[in-house]
């Protein structure tokens, strides 16, 4: 089942919030520092903690500079069937030889998500795709110029006609995308799971930015609630102009304010939000921009 709601209180930036989340797609919005990591890693961890029952105490979704070891508070609707999958800004399947067996034995400074990500994704693939989740994997596909396959914990990209291509000598941005195949090719996003997705946009050339936001839209409508949060105009637009009216998709602009810590407003249409620090952004540089044409 999907994450209807959140209740924080006390949460690193966060005195008090009450979050509704949409079933389909989220996009969290703000200016640094205004707690959209710490909220996604807090869903994540939380709904780990209600599908397993572990003590998330015991388990760092925080990096050690952050000083933080997350509590379990709030409202989270879940059941024992329900997969998650966090994605860090971070590429980290770059270094996944050998980095959980040393991760066992040795104090790192890395948080769990990194640590998570690459165990999933390392898992063996589904004999079975559905048919709506091919399709999906063939748009992937065309994006990144191939399909993932993986040697000896070892991640490679193999394009049509050419020698699998190690994720070193990747760019950063078709590794991005790429993951999204092999997560669904491990059974980690499917019909009914949770996506977090933690600024999808980074180190993405512009031009495949419709390509990315078309796979996360499709994503939604198979049934897998997606959380991404972004900085960038081009990519939160995108998904407000490609969004249909089937599409249930929501934007959270968290601010910070003066005595009561990060507050949100969500909406609907990203143009709607009056809390908007990427339009606003936006906007002076259009008027910079202006204002020297003028001058000329």
């Amino acid at each position: 089942m999907p994450i209807t709601n959140v209740k924080i209180k006390d949460l690193t930036v966060f005195k008090e919030l009450e979050l509704e989340f949409s079933t389909g797609l989220n996009v969290f919005i703000g200016e640094n520092g205004t707690g959209k990591t710490h909220l996604l890693k807090h869903l994540y961890a939380s709904q780990n903690y209600a599908v397993t029952n572990k003590s998330v105490d015991e388990e760092r979704y925080f990096t050690t500079s952050e000083c933080f070891v997350l509590p379990v508070t709030g409202d989270i609707i879940s059941t024992p069937s329900t997969a998650t999958v966090f994605i860090p800004a971070k590429d980290m399947l770059t270094h996944s030889k050998g980095f959980m067996s040393i991760n066992d034995m040795y104090n790192m400074p890395f948080d769990k998500t990194y640590y998570d990500i690459i165990s999933r994704a390392l898992l063996p693939t589904l004999k079975e795709i559905s048919p709506e989740a091919q399709e999906i994997l063939k748009s992937i596909e065309k994006i990144i110029g191939g399909q993932v396959i993986v040697e000896n914990e070892v991640f490679y990209l193999k394009k049509t006609n050419c020698k699998p291509i190690e994720f070193a000598l990747e760019s950063e941005g078709i590794k991005k995308v790429a993951i999204i195949w092999q997560l669904i090719m491990t059974g980690n996003i499917k019909k009914g799971s949770i996506l977090f997705w933690d600024e999808p946009e980074v180190n993405i050339n512009p031009s495949i930015i419709p390509d990315i936001v078309s796979v996360i839209l499709d994503l939604s409508k198979l049934g897998v609630q997606v959380f991404v949060s972004t900085h960038d105009y081009i990519f939160a637009k995108y998904i407000e102009v490609l969004a249909g009216d089937t599409d249930n998709v929501a934007f959270h602009s968290f601010y910070q304010t003066k005595d009561n810590g990060v507050k949100c407003e969500s909406g609907q249409n990203f143009r709607d939000l009056k809390h908007n620090s990427i339009i606003a952004s936006f906007d002076a540089l259009f008027n910079r921009v202006y204002d020297l044409n003028i001058g000329d």
